[in-house]
């Protein structure tokens, strides 16, 4: 019988009625005598440092890899000899021991032997783990540096919690995971890697979440004339600007007049890419990029360190008053909080007017009493002062609650090389900035939060002041119950098997 002109034969090895084609086989007796996969290697190495626990990606990188991850797969089908002659349609790994230093990879192939006839087989690969040390960690043993490129990341403030958030940035984008070494030193952390690829890659994270400027320069360590090859040390020194969050701020009067008459007299509110400033007694926001803020860059006239607690004796809030967001204008009345009934009151605009209430807190700067030296006051002619800024809400109590907390953040593994009463001042700057993650959600809306293992969640906020910020836990990532579902559904798997 004829099926599109092809006629039908009998197969030459068992008898079976198909049409007919150069081999005069049927496709099962095909499968059984030919083997598409005699071009692919059945034996291949792979080399792992035993030290830093990586494997070596030819010709010189070292990639870290865990157990049966995508990654190790894909460097493992980059060394299986023959398979680019074939088409790959699924590839696995195969369970063996973990000590045994074996890997074994189920491959699944096909090719076409001829028009309309496709053959699908399958192959197991062994792959042996040979010992081999890498350059880095055969420079670690032998007491040499093991460093190509460093980043120094710097900011002249007398706090540390901008790189504290900068660590929660990294850790989330495991912006950390090429670092040969990380060092704390007094007024920023040092990066160090291997390659200088890698270096560019954090200057390029460090440009997207800060407005940062960074320069090059070149160390030659030793050079060989013969073979044209030369060490050098390459360092990258990242300067951040001293601006801060709720930060005071005088706009020099170019600045001021680009952003179209903002403040001059404005509050630092959000540092990402560019800043961000707000006057706080007309609710305008300006944003000022990297870029153009080194080509005038300028200070703050105070830091929020020197903000004064203040008790809110009255505040009224016009029915048409303008908004912002979450920000409204209102007129104020305040006296510091160890003044009240006997001290001064200072009555200003605000842009807190429906997040304060008589009888509330608040964080301001009394400008008649700081001492600032700043170059952009003399600029403005006719600059009318406010007595006081208010820059933000306050609770005493939060201080007394920090033990209470029911969540945490990680941090890098790293060297810390301050003297003791640096040691003590991080401490207090830690604790600073995780009440500033406590106040403000969009302000860790980009942090990890980890619960807590020794504090049991149903004994925090005891206290009964329910106006007190905290953190819900859908914002807290519980490791342990991912750990409990993944020890879960291995105990299902061997279940399964045993059934088997």
């Amino acid at each position: 019988m004829d099926t599109d002109g092809i006629p039908a034969v009998l197969c030459c090895v068992c008898g079976t009625t198909m049409q007919a084609n150069p081999a005069n086989m049927c496709v099962g007796c095909l499968q059984s005598h030919v083997d598409i996969t005699d071009v692919v290697s059945k034996e291949a190495t792979v080399q792992f440092c035993k030290f830093c626990e990586r494997y070596l990606q030819p010709p010189k990188y070292w990639v870290q890899a865990a157990l049966e991850s995508k990654e190790l797969l894909t460097l493992c089908l980059k060394r299986i000899k023959g398979l680019q002659k074939l088409h790959l349609v699924d590839a696995c790994f195969l369970w063996t021991e973990p000590h045994s230093k074996r890997l074994k990879v189920k491959v699944t192939v096909q090719k076409e032997l001829f028009a309309g006839t496709i053959i699908q087989q399958n192959a197991v690969v062994e792959f042996i783990v040979m010992g081999q040390m890498c350059e880095t960690c055969t420079k670690e043993q032998a007491g040499q540096e093991v460093w190509k490129a460093k980043v120094q990341a710097r900011q002249r403030v007398d706090h540390k919690k901008t790189f504290f958030f900068l660590e929660q940035l990294i850790l989330k984008n495991e912006m950390h995971r090429q670092c040969t070494n990380v060092k704390e030193v007094g007024d920023g952390v040092d990066f160090y890697y291997e390659h200088k690829g890698h270096a560019h890659s954090m200057i390029d994270f460090l440009n997207s979440v800060a407005p940062i400027k960074w320069v090059q320069s070149e160390e030659l360590i030793s050079h060989d004339s013969k073979s044209n090859v030369a060490n050098i040390h390459y360092c990258f020194p990242v300067d951040i600007p001293s601006i801060c969050k709720d930060d005071l701020v005088c706009l020099p009067l170019k600045t001021s007049q680009s952003m179209g008459g903002l403040g001059p007299i404005v509050l630092c509110m959000k540092v990402n890419a560019g800043l961000v400033f707000m006057d706080p007694r007309t609710l305008k926001v300006g944003t000022i990029p990297g870029s153009l803020y080194w080509k005038n860059a300028f200070h703050s006239l105070a830091p929020v360190k020197q903000a004064t607690e203040m008790y809110v004796m009255d505040i009224e809030c016009e029915w048409n008053a303008p908004t912002n967001g979450k920000y409204a204008l209102a007129e104020i009345t305040v006296c510091k909080a160890s003044e009240v009934g006997r001290g001064k009151q200072y009555v200003c605009k605000t842009h807190l007017g429906n997040q304060l209430e008589p009888g509330d807190y608040c964080l301001g700067y009394i400008l008649t009493q700081l001492n600032y030296n700043s170059d952009a006051i003399p600029q403005h002619k006719r600059l009318d002062l406010p007595d006081v800024v208010v820059v933000r809400k306050h609770w005493p109590q939060q201080q007394r609650r920090r033990h209470k907390r029911r969540w945490e953040v990680r941090e890098i593994p790293k060297e810390v090389q301050l003297r003791h009463g640096e040691m003590e001042k991080r401490a207090l700057d830690k604790e600073e900035f995780l009440d500033e993650l406590e106040r403000d959600p969009e302000y860790r809306k980009d942090v990890v939060l980890h619960k807590r293992k020794e504090r049991d969640v149903a004994s925090e906020y005891t206290d009964g002041d329910d106006d007190a910020p905290r953190v819900d836990m859908d914002e807290i990532y519980d490791s342990d119950e991912d750990e409990d579902a993944e020890d879960g559904e291995a105990e299902e798997g061997d279940a399964e098997e045993g059934d088997a």
